[in-house]
């Protein structure tokens, strides 16, 4: 493939990556809050960890197109060890925000969710596509 199809097809596939992910991340995240919710009336408790808190972990979003770019980009190059340093920059960054259970529990669910699609995605564009 010419290089500058190649970069061409590299760049779409860190943007699907990166864009498709988000509503992905938020239909697991709204499932996860909907049956801590559920959980928590059959408790019989009232303001569970389910609540959706805008407040919390703010700027998610736009971290986690990022994130997937990044996590894309460090497979597309076949440097999978960058993913390590991406982790740790997320958590070093987001440390003081983490300390209750609804901001880590939504950091986690959504760190995961939103990496393993990135990197299916660049495995699959890998795999399929003359990269």
């Amino acid at each position: 493939m010419a290089e500058p199809l190649r970069l061409l097809v590299e760049l779409v596939v860190l943007l699907l990556a990166s864009v498709t992910g988000w509503p992905i991340v938020l239909l697991t995240l709204r499932a996860s809050a909907r049956r801590n919710s559920e959980g928590a009336q059959r408790a019989g408790s009232r303001g569970a960890s389910g609540d959706q808190n805008p407040s919390v972990l703010r700027g998610g979003l736009w971290i986690g197109f990022i994130e997937r770019f990044a996590v894309a980009g460090a497979i597309l190059m076949g440097q999978v060890s960058l993913i390590a340093v991406i982790v740790a920059v997320k958590g070093l960054g987001r440390f003081k925000e983490l300390r209750t259970p609804e901001a880590s529990e939504k950091f986690v669910l959504g760190t995961l969710v939103s990496m393993t699609w990135a990197v299916l995605v660049a495995i699959v564009a890998r795999a399929v596509l003359p990269i």
